[in-house]
């Protein structure tokens, strides 16, 4: 069965055509009534537009047949043009129609493909940014919501610092991106299962994040630092404070890649300074510059990063104690 749209393209044809025959039949009675009264003007004596007279000589028949042959083929020109004119306006409506389809259709596939990834986008929100201690070493624990369709797959957050805030430094600091994989806390004894994904309607599962740096203060190169010997290089050429952004790496089930910013830290530097003890006095850019209290630097104890471990024979390593009389760890 044919579509709506043919059915109409046939009954414009159709209309076209009577159009055009009528138009023909026109022009023939026109012209017909013309010579008519040509003829008769002329049989009468009431005109001598011809300059015949009757009854007819070879001559003048043969320069009225002459006279009605380029008529008629001026009148056949005439429709000839016609026609072609008719043609041409049909086609460039053809044309416009067609680009106005194509352009629908550009626009409901656009629509489609959106409306595809949207069923499939992880949309991640972080509720809460804090700190844990496991095996005496500070760890982000960030929880973390997806409130999109789609689940959040190899889900990475890097640690991406700006060493020239609040004022430039003139030290030579070397850096390298720090992206780390966040791990699920299953519970708060320190025991973690490696898992980097968030399905869709998960909410608020915490996650540990290392807080580990690529850094390298007054050399060439870079090495990863524990967040405590950060901010022990950094202290060591007068910085104070350490601008921290968090940003979100992951991807959809359709392999799209996705990044996302989510906080922007201030944290606090005294000497060799704890990841929690940071956290803890310390705010958010937008705070820093806010009508609220920012960072409270002056209340920190200074190089609250040390810990201090005693030697054990019967593991043979060092573990960790709070007597200062033991030796320095990080």
């Amino acid at each position: 069965m044919p579509d709506e749209e043919h059915v109409d393209s046939i009954e414009n044809g159709q209309n076209s055509l009577l159009f055009t025959q009528s138009r023909v039949i026109g022009f023939l009675g026109s012209a017909f009534v013309i010579l008519l009264l040509v003829f008769l003007l002329e049989s009468s004596g009431t005109t001598d537009f011809l300059q015949i007279s009757f009854p007819l000589q070879i001559t003048d028949t043969v320069r009225i047949v002459t006279g009605l042959g380029s008529l008629g083929l001026s009148l056949g020109l005439l429709l000839l043009y016609d026609r072609q004119a008719e043609i041409q306006r049909s086609q460039r409506d053809l044309s416009e129609d067609q680009t106005r389809i194509a352009k629908q259709q550009t626009e409901i596939m656009v629509a489609q493909t959106e409306l595809s990834e949207l069923e499939h986008k992880p949309i991640l929100e972080v509720s809460n940014i804090g700190t844990k201690t496991a095996r005496d070493v500070d760890f982000f624990e960030i929880e973390i919501s997806n409130i999109g369709k789609g689940i959040a797959r190899n889900i990475e957050i890097e640690l991406k610092p700006d060493f020239d805030f609040p004022e430039s430094t003139s030290a030579e600091i070397c850096f390298e991106e720090s992206r780390w994989v966040p791990v699920r806390e299953v519970s708060f004894t320190g025991v973690r299962a490696d898992s980097s994904f968030l399905r869709a309607g998960e909410q608020d599962v915490k996650f540990l994040l290392s807080a580990g740096l690529n850094i390298g203060v007054n050399q060439d190169h870079t090495t990863r630092a524990a967040f405590e010997l950060a901010t022990e290089q950094l202290a060591d050429v007068n910085k104070d404070w350490l601008r921290l952004k968090l940003i979100f790496h992951f991807s959809d089930s359709q392999e799209h890649s996705y990044e996302e910013e989510f906080a922007d830290l201030l944290l606090p530097i005294k000497g060799r300074t704890r990841l929690r003890t940071a956290v803890e006095y310390g705010s958010t850019v937008d705070d820093y510059h806010g009508p609220r209290p920012g960072p409270d630097r002056s209340s920190m104890e200074e190089n609250s990063g040390y810990t201090y471990a005693r030697y054990n024979p019967k593991t043979g390593k060092l573990e960790p104690t709070e007597d200062e009389e033991d030796t320095p760890i990080g």
